[in-house]
Protein backbone atom coordinates (compact mmCIF):
# COMPACT_ATOMS: atom_id res chain seq x y z
CA UNK A 1 0.00 0.00 0.00
CA UNK A 2 1.35 3.44 -0.75
CA UNK A 3 1.82 6.50 1.77
CA UNK A 4 3.19 9.45 2.47
CA UNK A 5 5.66 9.61 5.43
CA UNK A 6 6.88 12.75 6.89
CA UNK A 7 10.10 12.97 9.16
CA UNK A 8 12.40 15.02 11.03
CA UNK A 9 16.46 14.66 11.77
CA UNK A 10 17.65 14.82 15.09
CA UNK A 11 20.66 14.44 16.79
CA UNK A 12 21.89 13.73 20.37
CA UNK A 13 24.80 16.62 21.66
CA UNK A 14 27.96 15.25 23.81
CA UNK A 15 25.94 17.18 26.24
CA UNK A 16 22.87 14.85 26.04
CA UNK A 17 20.90 17.55 24.30
CA UNK A 18 18.46 16.85 21.56
CA UNK A 19 18.59 18.89 18.49
CA UNK A 20 16.48 19.33 15.19
CA UNK A 21 17.94 19.95 11.66
CA UNK A 22 16.76 23.03 10.05
CA UNK A 23 19.78 23.40 7.23
CA UNK A 24 22.81 22.13 6.20
CA UNK A 25 24.49 24.89 8.33
CA UNK A 26 21.83 25.08 11.98
CA UNK A 27 20.18 22.88 14.35
CA UNK A 28 17.87 23.80 16.47
CA UNK A 29 16.73 23.22 19.93
CA UNK A 30 13.28 23.57 18.87
CA UNK A 31 11.37 21.17 17.32
CA UNK A 32 8.98 23.74 15.87
CA UNK A 33 12.42 24.99 13.98
CA UNK A 34 12.76 21.76 12.35
CA UNK A 35 12.62 21.24 8.81
CA UNK A 36 9.92 18.51 7.75
CA UNK A 37 10.71 15.66 5.10
CA UNK A 38 8.91 14.10 2.93
CA UNK A 39 8.97 10.32 1.34
CA UNK A 40 6.17 8.13 -0.82
CA UNK A 41 6.22 4.33 -1.30
CA UNK A 42 5.47 0.86 -0.54
CA UNK A 43 4.70 0.86 3.33
CA UNK A 44 7.65 -1.64 4.46
CA UNK A 45 7.27 -4.22 6.98
CA UNK A 46 7.86 -3.93 10.27
CA UNK A 47 11.05 -4.66 11.31
CA UNK A 48 11.97 -6.69 14.40
CA UNK A 49 14.35 -4.72 16.54
CA UNK A 50 17.70 -5.78 18.28
CA UNK A 51 16.25 -4.86 21.39
CA UNK A 52 13.13 -7.30 20.76
CA UNK A 53 15.58 -9.74 19.08
CA UNK A 54 17.23 -10.17 22.40
CA UNK A 55 14.45 -10.45 24.64
CA UNK A 56 13.36 -13.45 21.89
CA UNK A 57 16.32 -15.08 22.88
CA UNK A 58 16.69 -14.88 26.61
CA UNK A 59 12.87 -16.51 26.44
CA UNK A 60 14.89 -19.30 24.85
CA UNK A 61 15.97 -21.20 28.53
CA UNK A 62 12.42 -20.44 29.30
CA UNK A 63 10.81 -22.14 26.66
CA UNK A 64 13.53 -25.05 26.99
CA UNK A 65 12.48 -25.57 30.81
CA UNK A 66 9.14 -25.98 29.73
CA UNK A 67 9.36 -28.31 27.37
CA UNK A 68 11.46 -30.51 29.89
CA UNK A 69 8.77 -29.81 32.22
CA UNK A 70 6.00 -31.22 30.09
CA UNK A 71 8.40 -34.21 29.27
CA UNK A 72 8.10 -35.25 32.73
CA UNK A 73 4.71 -34.48 33.32
CA UNK A 74 3.51 -36.99 30.41
CA UNK A 75 6.09 -39.33 32.03
CA UNK A 76 4.64 -38.73 35.09
CA UNK A 77 0.46 -39.34 33.87
CA UNK A 78 1.97 -42.69 31.97
CA UNK A 79 3.78 -44.03 35.09
CA UNK A 80 6.95 -44.99 32.93
CA UNK A 81 10.61 -43.82 33.90
CA UNK A 82 13.55 -43.98 31.83
CA UNK A 83 16.16 -46.60 33.27
CA UNK A 84 18.99 -45.95 30.99
CA UNK A 85 19.94 -43.44 28.27
CA UNK A 86 22.76 -43.55 26.02
CA UNK A 87 24.03 -40.62 24.02
CA UNK A 88 25.01 -42.07 20.85
CA UNK A 89 27.82 -39.80 19.87
CA UNK A 90 28.77 -39.40 23.25
CA UNK A 91 28.96 -42.79 23.68
CA UNK A 92 31.44 -43.95 20.69
CA UNK A 93 33.48 -40.84 20.93
CA UNK A 94 36.52 -41.68 22.50
CA UNK A 95 36.75 -44.93 20.37
CA UNK A 96 35.60 -47.09 23.28
CA UNK A 97 31.77 -48.17 23.62
CA UNK A 98 30.30 -48.23 27.29
CA UNK A 99 29.33 -51.83 28.40
CA UNK A 100 25.07 -50.85 28.41
CA UNK A 101 25.84 -50.27 24.96
CA UNK A 102 28.02 -53.20 24.06
CA UNK A 103 25.27 -55.39 26.11
CA UNK A 104 21.91 -53.41 23.99
CA UNK A 105 23.55 -54.11 21.03
CA UNK A 106 24.73 -57.96 21.92
CA UNK A 107 22.34 -60.44 23.90
CA UNK A 108 19.66 -57.67 24.89
CA UNK A 109 18.10 -56.97 21.47
CA UNK A 110 19.36 -60.43 19.63
CA UNK A 111 16.35 -62.20 20.54
CA UNK A 112 14.08 -59.25 21.62
CA UNK A 113 10.84 -58.63 19.61
CA UNK A 114 11.37 -54.83 20.55
CA UNK A 115 14.70 -54.32 17.77
CA UNK A 116 12.10 -53.85 15.49
CA UNK A 117 11.48 -50.16 16.15
CA UNK A 118 15.38 -50.21 16.38
CA UNK A 119 16.16 -51.57 13.11
CA UNK A 120 13.38 -49.38 11.60
CA UNK A 121 15.75 -46.11 12.19
CA UNK A 122 19.45 -48.34 12.77
CA UNK A 123 19.66 -50.34 9.41
CA UNK A 124 23.11 -50.75 9.35
CA UNK A 125 22.75 -52.70 13.51
CA UNK A 126 20.99 -55.54 11.22
CA UNK A 127 24.51 -57.26 11.43
CA UNK A 128 25.26 -56.63 14.85
CA UNK A 129 22.00 -58.50 16.26
CA UNK A 130 22.09 -61.66 14.57
CA UNK A 131 24.45 -63.05 17.27
CA UNK A 132 23.63 -62.87 21.33
CA UNK A 133 27.70 -61.95 21.57
CA UNK A 134 28.65 -58.68 22.21
CA UNK A 135 29.92 -56.92 18.91
CA UNK A 136 33.34 -55.58 18.52
CA UNK A 137 33.76 -51.93 19.73
CA UNK A 138 35.17 -51.24 16.05
CA UNK A 139 31.85 -52.75 14.72
CA UNK A 140 29.94 -50.96 16.73
CA UNK A 141 31.34 -47.26 15.75
CA UNK A 142 31.41 -48.18 12.39
CA UNK A 143 27.83 -48.88 12.34
CA UNK A 144 26.83 -45.85 14.59
CA UNK A 145 29.17 -43.47 13.07
CA UNK A 146 27.00 -39.87 12.17
CA UNK A 147 24.30 -41.09 14.31
CA UNK A 148 22.92 -38.50 16.21
CA UNK A 149 20.23 -39.70 18.60
CA UNK A 150 19.44 -42.02 21.75
CA UNK A 151 19.06 -45.11 23.28
CA UNK A 152 16.67 -45.37 26.17
CA UNK A 153 15.77 -48.39 28.06
CA UNK A 154 11.85 -47.26 29.31
CA UNK A 155 10.21 -49.08 32.00
CA UNK A 156 6.91 -49.15 33.46
CA UNK A 157 4.65 -51.00 36.07
CA UNK A 158 2.92 -53.87 35.03
CA UNK A 159 -0.76 -53.97 36.02
CA UNK A 160 -2.25 -56.50 39.21
CA UNK A 161 -4.77 -56.04 40.55
CA UNK A 162 -7.75 -54.23 37.93
CA UNK A 163 -11.21 -52.37 39.18
CA UNK A 164 -11.77 -51.67 35.65
CA UNK A 165 -9.88 -51.17 32.54
CA UNK A 166 -8.62 -47.25 32.91
CA UNK A 167 -8.30 -48.72 36.90
CA UNK A 168 -5.43 -50.74 38.52
CA UNK A 169 -2.69 -51.05 40.95
CA UNK A 170 0.82 -51.41 40.62
CA UNK A 171 3.79 -52.12 42.23
CA UNK A 172 7.53 -50.75 41.14
CA UNK A 173 9.09 -53.88 41.73
CA UNK A 174 7.04 -55.33 38.94
CA UNK A 175 7.58 -53.54 36.11
CA UNK A 176 8.64 -54.34 32.19
CA UNK A 177 11.19 -52.13 30.27
CA UNK A 178 11.89 -51.66 26.55
CA UNK A 179 14.10 -50.13 24.64
CA UNK A 180 14.18 -47.97 21.83
CA UNK A 181 16.11 -45.61 19.71
CA UNK A 182 14.91 -41.92 19.63
CA UNK A 183 15.99 -38.86 17.65
CA UNK A 184 14.90 -36.51 20.36
CA UNK A 185 13.20 -36.20 24.10
CA UNK A 186 9.78 -35.32 22.64
CA UNK A 187 9.85 -38.83 20.70
CA UNK A 188 11.03 -40.57 23.38
CA UNK A 189 8.02 -39.35 25.57
CA UNK A 190 5.67 -40.22 23.21
CA UNK A 191 7.14 -43.83 22.25
CA UNK A 192 6.64 -43.79 26.77
CA UNK A 193 3.34 -43.18 26.21
CA UNK A 194 2.53 -46.16 24.10
CA UNK A 195 4.78 -48.45 25.44
CA UNK A 196 2.87 -47.41 28.82
CA UNK A 197 -1.00 -48.38 26.68
CA UNK A 198 0.45 -51.44 25.49
CA UNK A 199 2.01 -52.81 29.25
CA UNK A 200 -1.99 -52.00 30.64
CA UNK A 201 -3.26 -53.51 27.51
CA UNK A 202 -1.49 -56.52 27.71
CA UNK A 203 -2.24 -57.18 31.22
CA UNK A 204 -6.01 -56.37 30.81
CA UNK A 205 -6.64 -58.89 28.41
CA UNK A 206 -4.84 -61.34 31.01
CA UNK A 207 -6.84 -60.57 33.83
CA UNK A 208 -9.73 -61.05 31.45
CA UNK A 209 -9.19 -64.29 30.17
CA UNK A 210 -7.87 -65.61 33.71
CA UNK A 211 -11.47 -64.20 35.02
CA UNK A 212 -13.69 -66.13 32.40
Amino acid sequence: MAFVQRFTIQRLTPSYRTEWYMNADQWSTDEDDAEEFRTFGIRPRRRISKVTAREILSLAPYKKENEMTKHVERLEQANVRIEKLIWVPGAVAAMSVPEDLQELLGSELCNNKARGQILGKLRKLAPLLESEEEPDEDLISDALYRVSGYFAQMARPIPTDFLSEHSHAFSWGYYQTKWVYVDDMDELVTLAEAFSEEVVQRAWKKHQASAA
